[in-house]
């Protein structure tokens, strides 16, 4: 189904969904004082990160969930899905976007969705699941997200330190440029070029344009 134009939608969306994303990013700005926003802290972690990792994630989430809704009303918004379920709904619409990359700052550069495809199937008993589509991977940014959010204090086998330490600076950064590309796409899908432009700009990302 295709997204219309609806003004409605649109200030009721920027109102209960844009506004907190720009809550959230004021807090990650206001990190900057103590740690910069660069390359060679990619790896930095510390608890406020670990805070606002698992705020931005679940916003995506819960954003994901309402642009799933609105491409195929059939899609139960307080349904239990996972990623791979509403991902596979908005995969195609969002491509269509073409924005990633999205630059960061004027400087840093993210695809957070970048390669992620799902493809449907039925097991056994006839039941729609879903997968990993080829080669696909599921974003490293999300997979850390769900092992600091469950499992912190057990040891990466790969890298011998606790999980605890990928709520980290290129994780969070990941997860701002995938949430503002989401609410972007659709922030764009359903309201006329003069009402995104008069939104209040991202501070990380800068303003609504026809690009990333």
């Amino acid at each position: 189904m295709q997204i219309s134009k609806d003004s409605k939608l649109f200030y009721r969306f920027e109102k209960n969904y844009w506004k907190y994303f720009l809550e959230l990013e004021e807090s990650f700005i206001a990190t900057k004082r103590y740690v910069a926003f660069d390359r060679v802290n990619y790896k930095t972690y510390s608890s406020e990160y670990l805070k606002l990792l698992e705020a931005v994630c679940s916003e995506i989430d819960v954003v994901a969930k309402e642009i799933a809704h609105q491409i195929n009303p059939e899609f139960k918004i307080l349904d239990h899905s996972d990623i791979q379920r509403w991902w596979y709904i908005i995969q195609d619409w969002f491509r269509e976007g073409v924005l990633e990359p999205v630059t960061m700052t004027n400087e840093l550069e993210f695809s957070p969705w970048s390669g992620y495809l799902i493809e449907q199937y039925k097991d056994k008993k006839g039941r729609v699941r879903y997968k990993l589509s080829g080669n696909s991977k599921t974003p490293h940014w999300w997979t850390s997200y769900n092992k600091v959010k469950h499992s912190r204090t057990l040891e990466d086998p790969n890298t011998k330190e606790p999980y605890f330490q990928q709520a980290n600076l290129v994780n969070l950064c990941n997860a701002f440029a995938a949430l503002y590309l989401l609410e972007k796409r659709y922030m764009m899908s359903i309201g006329q070029k003069k009402e995104y432009s008069e939104c209040q700009e991202s501070q990380l990302f800068g303003a609504f344009s026809s690009k990333g």
